[in-house]
């Protein structure tokens, strides 16, 4: 009886059991890790630019996600550098130098007096008309 009780223990302890396959995104970089999975299944996203898990979202020159901004203009004025950014077209624009009128708000909105900004282009004139002195 010992002995059956010894042979029972012994068959009891050696035998153990497969773990489960688990298919799933193993890479712990990626937003859809699956830290379960024990079998890659190529299933793995990213986050894109944008914070999008599995998204294809670009950032423009302005940094907005998906934006159509081409253009930077940086004004340095008597008080503070202030950035605007221009959305330009710039395969279907004429350049020409040419003044407009800004209106800057501060930062609890209100408008500062407008003032006259000159904008020149430096590209080169590859229209017919000559360029201006």
């Amino acid at each position: 009886m010992k002995k059956l009780l010894l042979i029972t223990k012994i068959l009891l302890f050696s035998c153990t059991t497969e773990p489960e396959d688990v298919y799933g995104c193993t890479d712990a970089t990626a937003c859809n890790f699956n830290a379960d999975a024990n079998i890659n299944n190529n299933s793995c996203l990213y986050t894109d630019e944008c914070g999008v898990c599995g998204g294809d979202g670009v950032l423009d020159e302005c940094g907005v996600c998906n934006g159509n901004c081409v253009g930077l203009f940086t004004l340095d004025l008597s008080v503070s550098e202030t950035q605007i950014y221009a959305d330009n077209e710039a395969d279907t624009q004429q350049y020409s130098n040419t003044t407009v009128t800004a209106t800057l708000r501060d930062s609890y909105g209100a408008p500062i007096s407008g003032k006259n900004i000159t904008f020149i282009y430096e590209y080169q004139n590859v229209s017919e008309q000559p360029a201006e002195a």
